[in-house]
């Protein structure tokens, strides 16, 4: 990736603290609502790396890109870069389709089983959580043993991790509003 396309389509977004940087967030995509498509993010995660990739995610859940949710879903279960699952979970939150709930189900229970791999678990429970209680299904539910083995030994809250992907996935919406998508 080019230099230029680095300090357009990812820097300004990509160290944004979704709930305490929200407004320098928000106004980072107003500039860019304009020129960024789903083929930009395609070419974000297509990087090896997780600035551009959790970037993608924001962009994908932001203008609700679901014909992005392959591609987002199959990189959340390969994790082969740290970070960047954040933006996956909360663009497969937004898309809010069967699809979405099948990745994330398909992540935990591999990696709830893990032990020894602490990657982005808790981001997506939460997402998962919000995706059961949004369609009245039980997904995490049937995943929650699995959740306390891990959370036991690497000492995560749920209760916590979910506060806090609320607040971040208020944060896409707000920009959304914004955006007008």
């Amino acid at each position: 990736m080019a230099d230029e396309d680095l300090r357009k389509w990812v820097q300004p977004f990509y160290l944004k603290n979704l709930v305490h940087e929200m407004v320098d967030f928000i106004a980072a995509v107003r500039t860019i609502r304009e020129e960024v498509s789903p083929e930009i993010a395609m070419m974000l995660l297509a990087n090896f790396n997780w600035r551009p990739r959790i970037t993608a995610g924001y962009f994908a859940a932001i203008w609700n890109w679901s014909e992005l949710v392959s591609p987002i879903g199959r990189l959340l279960l390969r994790s082969d870069v740290c970070y960047a699952a954040l933006g996956y979970c909360l663009a497969l939150r937004r898309f809010n389709s069967r699809q979405s709930v099948d990745y994330l189900v398909e992540y935990l229970e591999y990696y709830l089983a893990r032990l020894d791999l602490r990657f982005d678990q808790s981001d997506a429970m939460a997402a998962l959580g919000q995706l059961d209680r949004e369609n009245g299904i039980c997904e995490r539910d049937r995943l929650l043993p699995l959740w306390q083995e891990f959370a036991n030994n690497t000492k995560l809250n749920l209760i916590q991790s979910d506060q806090l992907f609320e607040r971040q996935y208020l944060t896409i919406l707000d920009a959304a509003r914004v955006v007008g998508s």
